[in-house]
């Protein structure tokens, strides 16, 4: 019989004192819903071998397949195995066989275990160990009839590849389904936009098949199908997919779940062209993302943070005067940096981004969140300004680095760039 709903434990009392945020469980969610599973309750727990057991217990009764993660480290508040052998009646015994395979993995590192870490290498009665390639404790996953739990290292380099190796799998052949999915990345509409263009796309209230997750900068898209043919699934995936883009069009920049720096590095690539940077108020955000993305180094020439007018000057050329009378913050500050940058480098674009961050800072004129991107290339020069509103100083940095990423993208896919932009909700005229 499929398993139908899971429950979700995390373990570990800098969670429950507030001292980590609990970020695994969306992690957990996002990969049982790919196997048709539903997660009524997710629950944070302290390293306390009781409440443990009772969170366990407390969720056996309530759902299909339990899922804990962390506390399977080899020091004494370490207790999810203590945990769960307590809460399913099973004893916990040493596995000779694992221990190898422990110490096997120490020498692996280049280091010899100590005595606590033989702790790992107790399993409960009939719980099978699942290799953890990237650390020292195993997972594990105990049968219960009808039901099932996983026990899974807190880590995420950890967790994320026991997830995908062990648990998925083992789901999908267990439920007999056969699961697809993919990731629709989308800019210049909010999440309540996205929403009203796609809402008849599915039966009102199903998430299952479609779903969307804001990111501040951008909105995710979703689309899932879980079928017993894989063809079924396929054609399923690939028919909503078709329809979202005849929704929104251009705003799709990625459909498989690339991120910004990730396509136009891709972009830049395929079209044999280059990229700089001028930054000013994302103070080096842009170049950090772009650097992020394996092989950048082919297409980005690199940047420079000229968060100073005196370094504008020096570095770009921007003639004093521009500064004077127009501001660090303006059309024409930007439209120079870029030039400059141009001239400088000579690169095939040349992006310049000035702005106020705040919370200081701002004016009637210029209120926080101003902010003026401009793009030199092959074909002229672009300039666009942006009001990032109601955001902190890192949120206008974040949204004005990808409104200038989106920038490099529209140039390189030959969409029309606005002189007046936001990241939210279309395109605004200028105060």
């Amino acid at each position: 019989m499929p398993l139908q709903t899971a429950e979700t434990i995390t373990v570990g009392s800098e969670l429950t004192r507030g001292q980590s945020v609990d970020t695994h469980s969306a992690l957990l969610a996002r990969t049982l819903g790919q196997a048709g599973l539903r997660v009524r309750f997710q629950t944070s727990v302290g390293d306390r071998l009781d409440e443990i057991a009772e969170a366990v217990r407390t969720a056996l009764g309530r759902a299909d397949l339990v899922v804990v993660t962390g506390g399977l480290g080899p020091t004494l508040d370490d207790l999810s195995r203590e945990g769960i052998a307590e809460a399913t009646g099973r004893a916990l015994a040493e596995d000779p066989a694992l221990w190898a395979v422990i110490e096997a993995r120490f020498r692996s590192f280049g280091r010899v275990p100590t005595e606590n870490n033989r702790r790992q290498a107790f399993v409960p009665q009939g719980a099978v160990a699942l290799d953890n390639a990237n650390g020292t404790a195993p997972g594990l996953r105990l049968e219960l009839g009808d039901k099932a739990v996983f026990a899974l290292p807190g880590p995420p380099s950890e967790l994320k590849p026991l997830l995908e190796s062990e648990v998925l799998p083992w789901l999908l052949k267990r439920q007999g389904r056969h699961a697809r999915s993919r990731s629709l990345q989308c800019y210049g509409l909010g999440e309540s936009a996205v929403d009203q263009a796609l809402k008849d796309l599915v039966p009102a209230g199903d998430t299952t098949s479609l779903a969307m997750l804001a990111h501040g900068h951008h909105v995710e898209i979703i689309l899932s199908a879980l079928e017993a043919d894989p063809a079924a699934a396929d054609a399923k995936v690939e028919a909503l997919e078709a329809a979202v883009l005849e929704r929104l069009g251009e705003r799709i920049y990625s459909l498989d779940g690339r991120d910004l720096a990730q396509v136009v590095i891709d972009l830049l690539k395929e079209q044999r062209l280059n990229l700089a940077t001028a930054e000013s108020c994302t103070g080096g955000l842009i170049a950090s993302r772009l650097t992020r993305v394996p092989g950048a180094s082919e297409v980005y020439d690199g940047g420079v943070v000229t968060y100073s007018n005196s370094l504008k000057e020096l570095l770009l050329e921007v003639p004093p005067f521009v500064l004077k009378r127009a501001g660090a913050v303006s059309k024409d500050t930007a439209l120079a940096m870029a030039v400059g940058l141009a001239r400088k480098l000579d690169a095939d674009f040349s992006l310049a981004v000035t702005g106020i961050a705040g919370p200081d800072g701002g004016s009637d004129e210029k209120p926080v969140g101003t902010v003026h991107l401009a793009l030199a290339s092959p074909s002229g020069v672009k300039h666009q300004r942006c009001l990032f509103k109601n955001s902190d100083r890192a949120g206008v940095q974040s949204r004005a680095a990808q409104a200038a990423l989106w920038m490099v993208y529209c140039a390189l896919a030959e969409i029309e760039i606005p002189e007046e932009g936001t990241d939210r909700g279309g395109y605004q005229a200028a105060d």
